[in-house]
């Protein structure tokens, strides 16, 4: 039997007040937030539909991981025993922070009636000059744990996180690389386990604009409803940010949706799955996380 994976990726800018370090967004925000996965998790009783959340730290790592430039690491080889000794307290800070948020986002979906079960990548990835140039096979331990905890019926929530380097100590590996890492991990092999359904980006915005939705024009910004796959365009629609994200603000999440699409068809994969972007907490995102047809979102296709 093949199952279907519904990954949701809930963005840190939708969870967090990004301008201000360690503040959570508006409570109304982050209890409508877990009730629509509430919601859509209940509907998927008794079919092949399995749930995945990951979701981003926001205002809650990347501040820490910014003041320690943790995503390049150090010289392991070179570095100063004070060197190495501040990367250390900044992955332990950064961490701390992290799972900080984290706890508050699983209790708010275990309240809401889903099973949620931490698992930090932390514990099972390590990366190699950087998560960029790290190869699939470093994330098989995460995969193989989520196929587990899946299989015992619980509902896995991960996070980006601040990991250990084979080569320079220590990385940022953000929530887009996770989930990209999920997507392709759980469907691979000649018989794959998993089929994807959809994958879900919930974040502060409706979804991917012709210009920065934030910022203040003569012409109001345009919602893409629709991305074909392809480096000009999304060269073409970077998405400056004006809040700390070490991990690429809409840009990254835009490419890490376009990769996901991407991976499926190099592999041959089918169903590729929808791949939709949209507001957290809005009407839109609720019929989307329940495989419903929504007007305000950006679907990410082949």
């Amino acid at each position: 039997m093949t199952f279907e994976l519904c990954l949701v990726k809930v963005g840190g800018a939708a969870l967090t007040d990004k301008s201000r370090p360690s503040t959570l967004a508006d409570p109304k925000i982050l209890t409508t937030i877990a009730s629509q996965l509430g919601t859509a998790f209940s509907t998927f009783s008794g079919t092949r539909k399995r749930l995945v959340i990951v979701h981003g730290v926001g205002s809650f790592g990347h501040p820490q991981a910014k003041k320690y430039n943790l995503s390049s690491g150090y010289d392991m080889e070179n570095a100063s025993e004070d060197e190495k000794e501040y990367k250390v307290d900044g992955v332990v800070e950064t961490r701390q922070s992290v799972m900080t948020l984290h706890q508050k986002v699983c209790d708010l979906f275990i309240a809401q009636g889903i099973p949620a079960i931490s698992m930090s990548p932390f514990h099972y990835v390590r990366t190699l000059h950087t998560p960029k140039s790290t190869k699939p096979d470093a994330y098989i331990r995460l995969v193989e744990a989520v196929d587990r905890a899946l299989t015992l019926g619980y509902v896995p929530v991960l996070h980006g996180d601040a990991v250990l380097d084979d080569a320079q100590g220590c990385a940022i590996l953000s929530g887009d690389v996770v989930i990209r890492e999920l997507a392709r991990g759980l469907r691979a092999g000649p018989s794959p386990k998993y089929s994807l359904h959809n994958c879900t980006f919930l974040t502060d915005v409706n979804g991917v604009f012709d210009r920065d939705p934030k910022l203040t024009m003569d012409e109001p910004p345009h919602l893409i409803q629709s991305i074909k796959i392809s480096k000009y365009q999304v060269e073409r629609m970077v998405n400056h940010s004006s809040s700390i994200d070490v991990t690429g603000a809409m840009t990254g999440k835009l490419q890490c949706a376009m990769n996901i699409v991407k991976d499926a068809l190099e592999a041959g994969i089918e169903p590729i799955g929808q791949v939709i972007i949209c507001r957290a907490a809005s009407a839109d995102a609720m019929h989307v996380l329940c495989g419903q047809e929504a007007d305000n979102r950006t679907v990410v296709e082949p």
